[in-house]
């Protein structure tokens, strides 16, 4: 799949945008600089260290040249959600990246690595998160989204079904979570035209 320019993207998709929350200002814009890679390789790996959406091995092991490698690769984008006054303040971060489960080098499906700061978890903000990971795979040209999440995230599993999404499976020990061990994760699919019926 060729990567659109990043100009030509926030046009599609109205970045940089800003919000109004929490008497802060947050602004999503695409991630470009090191500043902004280290604040959202901070909120993945924050995340994984106490067990809250990826494995203690995730991200942490890799490192940031291998993190910021991953989303800078062809066909891969990141988007950061940050304090318009506080860039190191990250709200959240959201990615369209190639889905691994396709088995396919030129897929025609993306995955979506996304997280949300520990502080803003379990207040339902993911779901304009995730619409706005749905728009970025429309406009990077992907027919669709395959990735997985964890069994025990019931709340994120319970909204990805209410969004039309589709479980097709589940992976044994998909990731080592700290405090909890091995947890099994469930392979999640749509395809962007039954999102426009």
């Amino acid at each position: 799949m060729p990567k659109l320019d990043n100009d030509e993207l926030r046009k599609i998709l109205g970045f940089s945008s800003t919000s109004e929350e929490m008497g802060r200002t947050w602004v999503t814009d695409i991630v470009e600089k090191d500043d902004d890679f280290k604040t959202a390789s901070k909120l993945f790996m924050d995340c994984s260290e106490v067990g809250k959406g990826y494995g203690i091995g995730d991200f942490v092991t890799h490192g940031f040249d291998v993190f910021k490698r991953i989303f800078t690769a062809e066909s891969s984008v990141m988007f950061l959600v940050k304090d318009a006054d506080d860039p190191s303040c990250g709200y959240g971060a959201f990615s369209v990246v190639p889905s691994r489960f396709a088995r396919s080098a030129n897929t025609c499906l993306a995955a979506g690595p996304g997280v949300m700061s520990l502080n803003f978890q379990g207040q339902g903000r993911f779901s304009y998160a995730y619409q706005n990971l749905i728009q970025s795979i429309q406009a990077t040209k992907y027919a669709g989204f395959m990735g997985d999440t964890l069994v025990n995230n019931s709340a994120l599993v319970k909204m990805l079904d209410r969004l039309g999404n589709n479980i097709l499976g589940k992976i044994p020990h998909v990731a080592y979570m700290a405090q909890n061990g091995w947890i099994d994760g469930y392979i999640i699919y749509i395809l962007i035209t039954e999102l426009n019926r």
